[in-house]
């Protein structure tokens, strides 16, 4: 006979030749025995446990148990393993659903980085050169198994960069910075477990991980009172996204609300800019978080922007690269602009500040005289989107009051 913390052991002589090798669990009380009995647990397992519970002195305390002993153990909790997730499925099948969905997805955005690294590898060894030959197919096949593996984010990035061989010289350093940041993104996802919590959220937000409801709704919200400051829609195969960007009146943070509708149905969301809504808003995760959730909220009025922007072209790029040393694939950001002064240079469009520094603006040719008439050759403020070359003007302000380009 013999006793650990964990287990309860003993042989005992019954009417066969050798002694029946009897077992009791401790920590969920189970019973094990090599007699031929149909009843569990049978007479030698209970007869075990009473005899040790009336002279436990009897019950020399052993470290190792048997060989015999420890083999039931490994065996038994190797099938208590097996039974766990069923078990988990039983008591809370909503979790269990999620969790088991997260981790088949995790496995098809795997396969499908693994295979995008490859292509990548295939395309840099033949040469950026070669890029420039290949028509929309060459991008959209990879793209379109992108989607297959669950990772719409990249997927629109490739389709995405299938334009760049054909947008006007230095393409191809605009190409390999791209493909750069790529690789970089299949590199986190591979090493996420490794990462801080924000920054796989913005790995996850890249490849098009969506963040549910019931995930946002235990995140602390932001109580504001937030004013409209821009809009820009963009359209993508009949799918339409808006951006809205909001300034909080007393927190002074930024926040993005991303809204879709298809064809030519209406957003849920009317706002519009220079609006002032008061309400709760809860960031998605991320290091440098942005995009956000418009909670429960109510448009107040239309009011006036109390926030200064950046007075220099310098700080606002400053700002910029703060934010891209936080998570590299920022794709938009925004730049509130105190005074500065668009003009056109051999017919293109720049804004200037104090400083005589100057940056390209991204505007269509109705957009572009609008911006110059609204400012009159004078300097306003601007709310505009920056994505690393131009500035995409959203908004002008005159004494806090917005006005839509």
């Amino acid at each position: 006979m013999g006793v650990n913390e964990s287990v309860l052991w003993g042989e005992c002589q019954g009417s066969g030749k050798s002694p029946y090798q009897t077992i009791v669990d401790f920590t969920d009380i189970a019973f094990k025995c090599s007699c031929p009995s149909r009843k569990f647990p049978c007479k030698h397992g209970l007869g075990l446990l009473l005899y040790y519970e009336r002279d436990r002195e009897r019950f020399p305390n052993i470290e190792d148990a048997p060989n015999w002993v420890q083999e039931w153990q490994i065996a038994r909790a190797a099938r208590q393993e097996k039974k766990a997730p069923v078990a988990a499925a039983e008591e809370h099948p909503k979790a269990f659903e999620d969790s088991a969905a997260a981790a088949r997805r995790h496995d098809r955005v795997t396969a499908g980085l693994v295979e995008l690294k490859l292509w990548l590898c295939d395309l840099l060894r033949h040469g950026l050169a070669d890029v420039s030959t290949k028509g929309y197919s060459y991008w959209d096949n990879i793209a379109a198994r992108l989607i297959d593996a669950q990772a719409p984010g990249l997927a629109r990035d490739l389709r995405e960069m299938a334009g760049i061989s054909s947008s006007g010289p230095g393409w191809q350093l605009r190409l390999l910075r791209q493909i750069s940041l790529v690789h970089l993104l299949i590199e986190g996802y591979g090493n996420r477990s490794e990462l801080p919590e924000p920054t796989v959220g913005d790995i996850l937000n890249k490849i098009g991980w969506t963040v549910g409801k019931e995930d946002l709704s235990r995140l602390e919200p932001v109580n504001d009172h937030w004013f409209v400051v821009g809009q820009r829609i963009v359209e993508e195969d009949r799918l339409r996204a808006r951006r809205t960007w909001l300034v909080g009146q007393a927190s002074g943070r930024t926040a993005m609300l991303l809204h879709f509708a298809h064809g030519i149905a209406p957003f849920e969301t009317i706002i519009s800019t220079g609006d002032v809504v008061s309400g709760d808003i809860v960031y998605y995760p991320g290091a440098n978080p942005l995009r956000a959730a418009l909670n429960s909220y109510s448009i107040v009025e239309h009011g006036s922007l109390s926030r200064d922007g950046f007075s220099t072209l310098d700080d606002a790029i400053r700002d910029y690269s703060q934010a891209v040393c936080k998570n590299p694939w920022i794709e938009r950001y925004p730049l509130f602009l105190n005074s500065v002064t668009p003009g056109l240079i051999s017919g293109k469009l720049f804004v200037s500040d104090n400083e005589c520094k100057m940056v390209p603006v991204a505007l269509n040719y109705d957009r572009t005289w609008k911006l110059l008439a609204l400012s009159g050759s004078r300097p306003i403020g601007i709310f505009a989107e920056w994505d690393g070359d131009a500035f995409w003007p959203l908004s002008i302000f005159d004494n806090g009051k917005a006005e839509p380009i």
